[in-house]
């Protein structure tokens, strides 16, 4: 069992494998103090993306990139564990899956797979 939000609380889940969330935050930053994280025409920011295991506290993957770097490649910098469950927001696994199927030009944001596909 896993403990849940509230202490004390199980999530009613009995799985022997490990269990990972992923999300992530864009955090906003000011354009004269940080010029290398541009972000928009008068803004900088970086996104914060956390690969969060359900069975502990510390998180195994922290990334931090600039703003403008869309969620959908991070999945490309992730080592992904054997039988173990992901949960992560429908936007990333779709772009994912729909550029490694058919990568076409303005279709997806997954840059690792779209480079190699498209000339």
């Amino acid at each position: 069992m896993l403990e849940g939000s509230t202490p004390g609380e199980m999530l009613a889940v009995g799985l022997e494998q490990a269990v990972y969330a992923l999300d992530s935050t864009t955090i906003d930053l000011g354009l004269s103090l940080f010029p290398w994280a541009n972000f928009r025409k008068q803004k900088a920011a970086i996104k914060l993306h956390t690969l969060l295991c359900l069975r502990g506290n510390v998180p195994p993957v922290i990334i931090l990139p600039p703003g403008k770097v869309h969620d959908v490649n991070i999945l490309d910098q992730l080592m992904f564990e054997p039988e173990a469950f992901y949960v992560m927001d429908r936007v990333q696994l779709t772009n994912h899956a729909k550029c490694s199927s058919d990568p076409r030009p303005g279709d997806c944001h997954c840059e690792a797979h779209c480079a190699e596909a498209i000339p």
